[in-house]
């Protein structure tokens, strides 16, 4: 595991004097909260990916009681073995998988029930359809227990994934840096694609706002199988980025490259 980052009290201060110097309402905060501290770095890395992934995806409160529930269940310790081992509904009786049961109910956890269609597979899509903005309880629940189960497959000396585990672990070393780059990708493919195929593209140079409240214009759009492929061709367009900036923050020790 690489060692911990730890910042000198002076490269605190710098940093603090730094900050207020640029804005004086944190200027404020600073004057009366006093010098900062940081706690001393968590030793161990899967602990703390865990307790990160809980804390991103629910309240304080209730990732509290969700988080101390799930450590109670590892005794001897909580390392990828562990969590790989566990019996069938232990993480489910923690409040970490309960998708399943929550949502067949089809009564609590989410504002939009989901429904039967026509064909099965929309059926399925629409079981899937859970609320993210806000995230709803079945969306928090339905990534929070996959995400520990694949944090435990990355974590783990066995490597079920193949040739995947790398180029995946590469995305996962570089969050920020691949979420921004993706946006930027996405628009250029779509609308190099769509002059391409002869669409207007001036609908993509709207704002946000607009696209999500006004319907795109007559003509404007490509088949889901399509969509997949550029989806992929960007992904595999990033990777060499990713790979790099990885290198980078590997070999330096700049504060900011911590953030990306």
């Amino acid at each position: 595991m690489p060692k911990a980052l730890l910042a000198t009290p002076q490269q605190i201060a710098k940093g603090t004097r730094f900050v207020a110097e640029k804005d004086p309402a944190m200027a404020k905060l600073i004057k009366r909260s006093g010098r900062m501290e940081l706690d001393r770095p968590d030793r161990d890395g899967f602990g703390a990916l865990v307790r990160s992934i809980m804390y991103q995806q629910l309240a304080g409160a209730a990732a509290t009681a969700i988080l101390g529930r799930f450590m109670k269940l590892f005794a001897e310790g909580l390392d990828p073995a562990a969590v790989l081992a566990l019996p069938a509904g232990a993480m489910r009786a923690a409040g970490v998988r309960r998708i399943v049961f929550s949502s067949t109910a089809n009564v609590y956890g989410d504002p939009a029930p989901w429904s039967r269609q026509e064909r099965e597979g929309f059926t399925i899509l629409s079981f899937l359809d859970t609320t993210k903005y806000p995230p709803s309880l079945l969306f928090l629940l339905m990534t929070l227990g996959p995400a520990m189960m694949a944090l435990a497959l990355f974590e783990s000396a066995i490597n079920i994934l193949g040739p995947l585990r790398n180029p995946l672990v590469t995305f996962g070393r570089v969050p920020l840096f691949f979420y921004i780059l993706q946006w930027y990708t996405a628009h250029l493919i779509a609308i190099a694609l769509g002059w391409l195929a002869g669409q207007p593209v001036a609908f993509q140079w709207a704002s946000p706002i607009d696209k999500f409240t006004q319907p795109a214009p007559p003509g404007v759009g490509f088949r889901l199988w399509v969509v997949y492929l550029c989806w992929l061709g960007g992904v595999l367009l990033l990777y060499p980025l990713c790979k790099w900036f990885a290198g980078v923050k590997a070999r330096r020790r700049d504060w900011w490259l911590s953030y990306l």
